[in-house]
């Protein structure tokens, strides 16, 4: 399985199969037993990867700014000049006026943007997703799809992300591995070569419909 630059990949499969057990292997919080996981050809892969999961994570005490300041108190940033990073994060994506709020006066939508500027301050250009839009309404989720696309773009981000939504990973990937059994094994790769330049018109191009027949024909066949 592999994620070139600046790529945005999908995993399918059924529940059990092994997707978490997979990112927690490629996050370094499980040992790896056998075979190997490298970027740009190095195994030293600990502390490069921003994983970002289903909920949110935002810590309620704190305002919207305060939770994007963290990864940077973490790395040792005062916090004077944390804040002032945030803030301007906040202004760059005009999200700016949620500065103050609390995370419980957001909606859901707002509440996952909030979280992957959180994840733009940890500076890592590699991103697991972990069923990052799962919890969303279709309406919503749509419009994070939509930012997202905008977002990665920006940030030049490299992306691994794990969902149930075949028309999700054929929006927002370029390449989809499907994943079947117990232990799970890769059953089908699929590039995706879709125009992704106007997001509105994604779902109606001639391609789509036959890729995710694809797709469910790959999760469904025994």
């Amino acid at each position: 399985m592999t994620v070139a630059p600046q790529q945005t990949v999908g995993i399918l499969g059924t529940s059990g199969v092994g997707k978490t057990t997979l990112f927690n292997l490629i996050a370094s919080n499980l040992a790896i037993q056998s075979g190997h996981i490298t970027i740009n050809d190095s195994k030293d892969i600990k502390g490069k990867i921003s994983y970002m999961l289903q909920k949110d994570m935002l810590f309620q005490h704190k305002t919207v700014v305060e939770n994007i300041m963290l990864p940077l108190i973490i790395k040792g940033v005062s916090s004077k000049a944390a804040r002032m990073v945030s803030e301007e994060l906040l202004e760059e994506f005009g999200l700016d006026k949620w500065a103050n709020y609390y995370p419980n006066a957001l909606s859901g939508g707002m509440r996952q943007r909030i979280a992957f500027l959180r994840t733009i301050n940890f500076d890592r250009q590699w991103l697991l997703l972990d069923e990052a839009f799962g919890a969303l309404d279709a309406i919503t989720r749509r419009n994070m799809h939509e930012w997202f696309m905008e977002v990665r773009q920006k940030m030049n981000w490299s992306t691994l992300l794990i969902t149930h939504d075949v028309e999700e990973a054929l929006i927002l990937c370029d390449k989809i591995y499907v994943i079947k059994g117990q232990p799970g094994k890769i059953v089908k790769k699929l590039d995706v070569k879709l125009s992704k330049e106007k997001f509105s018109e994604v779902i109606y191009q001639p391609e789509f419909l036959a890729y995710k027949r694809e797709l469910l024909e790959a999760l469904s066949n025994d």
